[in-house]
């Protein structure tokens, strides 16, 4: 069998690939040093200009969130303070959280999106006169939502608290003054430019690897904040910063993002909203909202296997998923603007084939 013709399983969602040929040249990949000793110059810049793109002060890069996770909750270990989580937090998350609760930290998950669980899971310690991390995520890929970080923000405050954010699923494709006709709104800025929100108590660490698809990260916050984890990071002086070549390719994203990012926001969404539209067509409705990750939920393991495989077979790349339970599976299609309607057309008239012999579970938008 050939290679897959319509690949429904990256999260490319704006479709930046950064060819060499469009890259500015670099004389050396890497320094041979680690991040605290010597990183390139532009580095710094960058950080910056990617934090205040999100509204926030300032920034660091790293390789991955999770090269920034593993240290980033560890640096209250010296305080006296309880990291609450969200109990589906991203697994990434939840390795740095772990590490920190190694070292001492106190850690405890409240239910997904829900601020009086975050209030009833404080209130049980407040007598401890803790101060409050909470960790999540900006938007949640698997419910199509966002989190209710206003409210978050809004109950932290009252007791001098942090709020950490990995925007990664948001940063690049969400931004500032959504509307019916760009419901993603511009500039790509993340969740809290989506929200409008803006607060020297919120930290957000995102890979650059979706929307702005470049396999690095970003640490952003208050330069307190960024200062204290330059100095602590256990990463930051053991490990390399990300490569000349990841820094191209960040100027890359950025200049295009400047040039047409609105445009292929504008283009993604018209994409998802044909996506759902197909879908209905035939009964089907899928879980995803505005975002480019649409899931269709099946009444059985073996069913979503035999449509994975079926679409397959006919040179389709789909993403088999569980929902938050891990008990329901479904069939994820990652929408990104090198589709177009046609492929989506194409992959309909297959998904209708397959329809006449089997039966899907129907799910609410």
């Amino acid at each position: 069998m050939g290679q897959p013709v319509l690949d429904f399983s990256s999260a490319l969602y704006l479709g930046l690939q950064h060819p060499w040929q469009k890259l500015s040249p670099w004389h050396q990949m890497t320094t041979g040093k680690p991040a605290f000793l010597e990183k390139p110059g532009i580095s710094t810049l960058l950080a910056k200009h990617l934090a205040n793109t999100q509204g926030l002060e300032t920034g660091i890069l790293g390789t991955s969130t999770l090269h920034i996770f593993l240290d980033l909750f560890t640096l209250f270990s010296s305080h006296n303070t309880i990291i609450y989580y969200d109990q589906f937090i991203y697994p990434i998350i939840r390795m740095g959280i772990d590490r920190a609760n190694a070292k001492g930290i106190k850690t405890v998950s409240f239910r997904h999106h829900d601020p009086s669980s975050l209030i009833q899971c404080m209130h049980k310690y407040s007598h401890q006169l803790t101060i409050p991390i909470v960790a999540t995520e900006g938007w949640c890929p698997h419910c199509g939502h966002p989190a209710p970080l206003p409210a978050y923000l809004n109950i932290i405050k009252k007791h001098n608290g942090l709020l950490i954010i990995d925007d990664t699923q948001a940063f690049g494709l969400l931004g500032y003054s959504p509307s019916s006709t760009l419901p993603y709104g511009h500039n790509g800025g993340g969740t809290l430019k989506w929200y409008n929100m803006h607060s020297h108590r919120i930290i957000t660490v995102n890979s650059l690897a979706k929307a702005w698809g470049v396999p690095a990260a970003i640490l952003s916050g208050n330069k307190q904040i960024i200062k204290c984890y330059k100095h602590n990071s256990e990463t930051y002086i053991h490990s390399s910063p990300p490569s000349l070549a990841h820094m191209s390719a960040t100027i890359n994203a950025l200049r295009e993002n400047t040039l047409n990012g609105d445009a292929r926001r504008k283009k993604l969404i018209q994409l998802v909203k044909y996506f759902r539209y197909k879908m209905h067509q035939n009964g089907i409705y899928p879980k995803g909202g505005i975002f480019p990750v649409q899931t269709i939920p099946f009444s059985n393991r073996r069913l979503v296997f035999e449509m994975h495989n079926y679409l397959l077979k006919n040179r389709i790349k789909t993403v088999i998923t569980t929902d938050h339970s891990a008990k329901n599976p479904g069939l994820t299609f990652i929408l990104s603007t090198g589709h177009k309607k046609q492929s989506i057309d194409f992959m309909t008239q297959l998904f209708q084939q397959y329809l006449q012999q089997h039966t899907i579970t129907e799910a609410p938008s």
